[in-house]
């Protein structure tokens, strides 16, 4: 018996010391595993903040870099096109483009940024077609060539002086907004050149009311973007006008006499077209007002003095934005004609 009991406290005891042991060693283990956690987590998020400290350096300096490669391409393309008389067709001028789509701020959707909306002016001579050839590669067309042969008299010699794409957000004058349509219109500041009645084409002094006669043409427009093509936007042109450009401090005799110009140049040409138009003329006519629901201009321009036409059935076609920042935009035509603007 007492051989029974001492090993049976023997065993208890045994059993009590690999209890303890076990508590212990889980104890430990869990302080251990505890411990080492922190210690990995603490060097971890060290790690990562040195890291993002890093990273966030990094990104600031391509930042600052790609800014000033910007800035120098930008540099570099208006010295190349003032050279090249604004053409984008040279190869050198392609490949500075090339460059700065690359670096394009705005990679996607840039009508949703503020840099979308401004007045952008067309850099160098406005790339429009049909200019008339002449030595000194001044940007001149017929005012029929600016018009499709709408505005009249369309022989008269435009000398485009600067080109304006104005860009604004929907204010409720364009049909069917919906927040992403905007005012897209052309802004263009010409001189017309007069001839005197006898249809030769000399210089007549200002005395006797020929001359040249400043105006503005601004055809009227809105676009939105593509459902399809990222930075594509899709532009309409509903009409235009043709009015003299009227400054609110001109002299009172120069506001008179440009009056007198205009109205020598301009009364009944609506009138004389008809008389002088062709058969084909009257096809042509009659084809616009059909296929485009084009309203003529008349005689009775009004006491401003505005001619102006409206398609109520107007085409729609696209351009596509290559590049956007703070001061220059480059958009490529949909006839492959590049652009280059500069914010005003």
């Amino acid at each position: 018996n007492n051989s029974n009991n001492n090993n049976n406290q023997a065993h208890d005891t045994i059993q009590n010391m690999l209890n303890l042991h076990s508590v212990v060693d889980s104890n430990t283990i869990a302080a251990i595993v505890i411990a080492t956690m922190a210690v990995v987590s603490f060097s971890i998020n060290k790690k990562r903040s040195q890291s993002n400290i890093g990273k966030s350096k990094k990104n600031g300096d391509d930042d600052d870099n790609s800014n000033c490669d910007r800035d120098q391409l930008k540099s570099q393309l208006k010295s190349l096109l003032s050279k090249r008389n604004s053409s984008t067709a040279q190869e050198d001028v392609i490949a500075v483009i090339d460059k700065l789509v690359a670096l394009n701020p705005p990679p996607k959707d840039c009508f949703k940024t503020d840099l979308f909306s401004g007045n952008f002016k067309i850099f160098g001579n406005a790339p429009f077609p049909g200019m008339i050839e002449n030595d000194d590669d001044i940007a001149r067309y017929t005012l029929g060539r600016m018009s499709f042969n709408i505005f009249q008299p369309n022989k008269l010699i435009c000398t485009v002086k600067s080109a304006h794409n104005i860009v604004a957000a929907d204010n409720g004058i364009i049909p069917s907004g919906d927040g992403s349509t905007f005012m897209y219109d052309l802004l263009i500041d010409i001189t017309i050149q007069t001839t005197p009645n006898d249809g030769h084409n000399r210089e007549i002094n200002d005395s006797n009311g020929y001359g040249e006669i400043e105006a503005i043409m601004r055809t009227r427009g809105f676009c939105h973007p593509s459902k399809t093509v990222n930075n594509r936007l899709m532009v309409t042109f509903t009409g235009s006008s043709l009015r003299p450009k009227k400054n609110e401090n001109q002299d009172k005799n120069k506001a008179v006499m440009l009056q007198t110009k205009w109205t020598r140049e301009f009364e009944n040409a609506y009138q004389k077209a008809n008389q002088e138009r062709s058969y084909m003329g009257w096809v042509m006519y009659y084809g616009l007002q059909w296929f485009m629901g084009l309203t003529y201009p008349t005689d009775n321009s009004g006491e401003d003095q505005t001619f102006q036409f409206e398609m109520k059935k107007p085409k729609t076609r696209h351009l596509d934005v290559l590049y956007l920042d703070e001061d220059m935009r480059i958009i490529r035509g949909f006839r492959g004609t590049v652009v280059v603007t500069e914010r005003k």
